[in-house]
């Protein structure tokens, strides 16, 4: 975000000297959110510069994400940029996946506290580039071997690649198409 704010013009950033989230929204005149697509949509269109979230998109509903994504793209400056930090393990150390969707999307998944969307990397990319942003991949880290045999998968992810299926988490920038 530092980088960010002195790429346009604000060069006495000093976010690393404050003490809450609080003191740098009263410095920086930011709002923080917390409604989902609830709060995105009170937001005029092209009114904002930089977004960011640490491990949040996983946990927006699988039904959600597109419109999400959409109402990101369409807040977004044409100059602005999106910074996200995405963990693909979830909760259940990838067990989840061994859930058909009609189990894991079910109200009873969602309300439980372990809920995740389980998109993957080159799905999600795939969703950013949909909803008229153009990815660019930072940063990914991967576990030494899949957390779970093919055979354990619900059918929707047995076609996955071992390397999608090794990925533990990746950062994400995401600028308007």
């Amino acid at each position: 975000m530092e980088k960010f704010l002195a790429l346009k013009g604000l060069t006495n950033v000093t976010v690393n000297r404050m003490d809450s989230v609080q003191d740098v929204l009263d410095t920086y005149r930011s709002t923080y959110l917390t409604k989902g697509l609830l709060s995105l949509r009170s937001i005029p269109s092209q009114s904002v510069d930089f977004t960011w979230s640490h491990t949040v998109l996983q946990e927006i509903r699988l039904h959600e994400f597109l419109d999400t994504m959409k109402e990101l793209r369409r807040i977004m400056r044409p100059d602005g940029v999106c910074s996200h930090w995405v963990d693909s393990t979830g909760y259940l150390q990838g067990h989840d996946l061994r859930f058909s969707d009609f189990v894991w999307e079910s109200s009873f998944i969602s309300r439980s506290g372990c809920y995740t969307n389980r998109i993957h990397e080159n799905e999600m990319s795939e969703l950013f580039r949909a909803a008229g942003f153009l990815p660019e991949m930072l940063l990914t880290k991967r576990r030494d071997c899949p957390l779970l045999k093919r055979s354990q998968l619900a059918s929707r992810f047995r076609h996955l690649s071992d390397e999608e299926l090794r990925l533990r988490c990746f950062h994400i920038l995401l600028r308007p198409n």
